[in-house]
């Protein structure tokens, strides 16, 4: 995340922040429910100034009208998608960003399922029914900071 900002890229966070009457959970029990610290983030990857942080209250944060207002307003058309889970919320949110036009990549080692299967088959997904350039649409995290290294301050080791 810190190559990311260096370079200039905006950090977006869609982060669970349930309320008691969210469709989702007719699915799931409660989880993430806004204002506990279930629902905060982690220490590790606590947002810096200029980051975006918007709830989502289902699998798609583009469900909540906020959310890509906030694109808009940053003038963001290119997606890295990270988080959990591969084969549902990312794959909800990839289908919703898609369908709207948004340049879309997938860091495959900065997402995560269930299961690794799971995982797989959520990045297949991605490859068949959205990808236009897989190569340059599935990428590491170290390929995407080597990217993003020939772009403002230099990395420090």
């Amino acid at each position: 995340m810190a190559a990311a900002r260096r370079a200039g890229v905006t950090v977006v966070y869609a982060t669970d922040a349930h309320t008691p009457n969210d469709s989702e959970l007719r699915k799931w029990p409660p989880h993430a429910m806004a204002g506990t610290w279930n629902a905060e983030i982690v220490p590790g990857l606590a947002p810096q100034p200029g980051d975006v942080v918007i709830g989502k209250q289902t699998y798609s944060p583009f469900l909540n009208p906020a959310f890509e207002r906030a694109l808009v307003e940053r003038g963001i058309t290119r997606l890295y998608v990270t988080g959990l889970h591969t084969d549902c919320c990312a794959r909800h949110a990839s289908g919703d960003a898609f369908q709207r036009g948004y340049d879309l990549v997938w860091v495959t080692d900065g997402l995560e399922a269930f299961t690794e299967d799971a995982h797989r088959a959520g990045l297949e997904y991605f490859k068949a029914w959205y990808a236009t350039d897989p190569a340059r649409q599935l990428r590491t995290v170290d390929e995407l900071v080597e990217e993003w290294s020939g772009v403002g301050e230099p990395i420090a080791a």
